[in-house]
């Protein structure tokens, strides 16, 4: 924002002209004032993602200005050719009146948006009659955001055992472990998921892609292709859709939520971080009925996280619109047993952040007590000026960073700012929506299950065939077909290098590798477990059931790219 202020002996301001192709039949009244300070505002389109910090800017800098000239009027006139780039009528009205709250002991009168004006203006001749800033919000916190506390559940005392308050001043807490001491202290850097991704064969660098965007390889998309299938199961009675990926924030719903959740803008437009505005629009046009509800929207889309590397990530996100505060949280700790689920059948352990509004605490103390009580390990909980009644967060250390891995949220704003309601007898009602992000983006989940240990279920290959020479590839692709009919990704290292060169290059990504010979039943093969270099003969039959008594899925993944290695194109250094 530019902000040119002036003190005026006198102001006056009449709209004669629209910004708009179509001229009105009526025209807004002129504003004017006598010994007023004239607020120039140039409010651009970037100012659509941050709304309360540069309209508490404003008005702190026009308050400075009015204590200093002895002066209580303050007229506001929307200038847009003081900056390069003009947000939409929107966005600056929005702006307007974030500064008439931020001056509501003052006498401001605004000049509406959208108008070509004739002025009259006769200054003053003082020094500090006339003065410019340019503006970000950037150093000024918005006075309703409030303070939060932090506490720690689960603390233990010096002798290891657990102190009996539940909830523990995080400043009194005895240790705090070090992937929640970053999100307390607000220093979390962004994850190089990236670094993960491509070091175990995922992915690979593209210098033309932006936003540290990834070339995803076939074991890469395998592995997404896993985890897909395991969410979509999972949620198999959502409705599943599909929002777009760029939102106008000239619409009143998606600025007044790119404000609150204080997204970036770009241009004329904004690109989602999380899936809510479209599901939010999508529940605002449905026909909604209180006998129908809970009903749930699922969609696995593209976001931009900049709390990431690289920014543009793929996001599983289920909304559920509930009745009431009480059937929604009731959703809550089904999702909760959901994520516990997930934990178990894709090797992660997380750590839960709870964020609770002080009034939500006082009205849910025993309910809360519980959520935090079925956690294992020690929980961070921050209460106060919250942005949710009731949201819990979860991370995990990958390497030297925090990830964030899933959401549950507690919304009662947004659907109100999106028009959101349900027909209840006679009666329209606004519902209660939970956010479920059940694992955060698939590039953080990926490198966590990368960074712990792949489970064998989830392995882009299963078992690899390493023929002792060409005699036996017939027989490799036999054994392959067997397994394959069975749903094991199963391939054929059949390049022209050593067994031992080739059975190194199975260790950390294939759980089983099978030396196929001469010798030996057609029936049995020597199968090696990777994990723990143990070999054991096994019939194919036999082999195809451990592995599918693993598998999660009512139908398994199959295979991505050539059956044999020396058919694939490598791209980036990807094998």
């Amino acid at each position: 924002m530019r902000l040119l202020a002036v003190h005026a002996d006198a102001l006056s301001c009449e709209p004669v002209h629209s910004r708009g192709d179509v001229e009105p039949e009526e025209y807004p009244d002129p504003v004017s004032a006598d010994g007023c300070i004239g607020a120039f505002v140039g409010v651009e389109t970037g100012d659509g993602g941050r709304l309360g910090p540069v309209a508490t800017a404003a008005a702190a800098e026009l308050r400075g200005a009015s204590d200093q000239l002895n002066t209580d009027t303050v007229v506001l006139v929307p200038t847009p050719h003081l900056v390069d780039d003009p947000a939409g009528r929107g966005v600056v009205t929005d702006v307007l009146d974030g500064i008439r709250v931020g001056l509501s002991d003052r006498d401001v009168r605004s000049v509406p948006a959208g108008w070509h004006l004739e002025c009259e203006l006769r200054t003053k001749g003082h020094p500090h009659a006339v003065r410019s800033r340019r503006l970000t919000g950037e150093d000024h916190v918005d006075e309703a955001a409030g303070e939060t506390r932090w506490f720690l559940a689960g603390d233990t005392s010096a002798d290891g055992r657990e102190t009996d308050d539940l909830l523990v001043p995080i400043e009194n807490a005895t240790a705090v472990p070090a992937v929640l001491d970053g999100i307390v202290r607000g220093e979390r850097r962004p994850a190089r998921l990236d670094e993960i991704l491509i070091a175990h064969g995922i992915t690979t660098s593209d210098e033309g892609a932006t936003g540290g965007g990834l070339r995803w390889t076939p074991r890469g998309l395998t592995m997404r292709a896993c985890i897909r299938a395991l969410l979509d199961e999972r949620f198999v009675d959502a409705t599943p859709v599909r929002t777009p990926v760029r939102l106008d924030p000239a619409t009143a719903a998606i600025r007044k939520h790119v404000a609150a959740a204080g997204w970036a803008v770009e241009g004329a437009s904004v690109t989602r971080r999380a899936l809510c505005p479209g599901h939010l629009s999508a529940f605002a046009d449905a026909d909604l009925d209180a006998d129908a509800l809970p009903a749930a929207l699922w969609e696995v889309g593209e976001c931009e996280r900049p709390d990431s590397v690289p920014q543009k990530v793929t996001l599983p996100e289920a909304h559920t619109a509930t009745t009431d505060l009480d059937a929604a949280l009731t959703v809550v700790e089904e999702r909760l047993a959901l994520l516990d689920d997930l934990d178990s059948t894709l090797g992660i352990d997380r750590v839960p952040v709870v964020r609770v509004t002080d009034e939500f605490y006082a009205a849910h103390e025993q309910w809360i007590e519980g959520v935090v009580g079925r956690f294992e390990g020690p929980v961070a909980v921050e209460r106060g000026a919250v942005e949710h009644p009731f949201s819990v967060t979860f991370f995990a250390s990958v390497g030297d960073d925090i990830v964030e891995l899933g959401w549950l949220r507690v919304d009662v704003d947004g659907p109100e700012r999106f028009g959101v309601e349900y027909a209840d007898g006679t009666r329209r009602s606004t519902p209660v929506i939970v956010h479920t992000a059940p694992v955060g983006s698939i590039e953080a989940l990926a490198a966590t299950v990368l960074d712990r240990g792949v489970p064998t279920w989830i392995a882009p290959t299963q078992v690899r065939l390493l023929p002792i020479d060409q005699g036996q590839i017939e027989r490799c692709r036999s054994v392959a077909a067997t397994l394959s009919g069975a749903g094991v990704r199963v391939d054929i290292d059949d390049r022209a290098r050593a067994v031992g060169e080739r059975i190194a290059a199975v260790v950390d990504r294939v759980p089983y590798y099978v030396v196929v010979s001469d010798r030996g039943d057609e029936d049995t093969v020597r199968v090696t477990d990777s994990d723990t270099g143990r070999t054991e003969e096994a019939t194919i039959e036999a082999l195809a059931d451990r592995i599918g008594a693993s598998v999660p899925l009512d139908r398994p993944v199959s295979r991505r790219g050539p059956l044999c290695l020396s058919d694939r194109l490598v791209v980036g250094r990807s094998e």
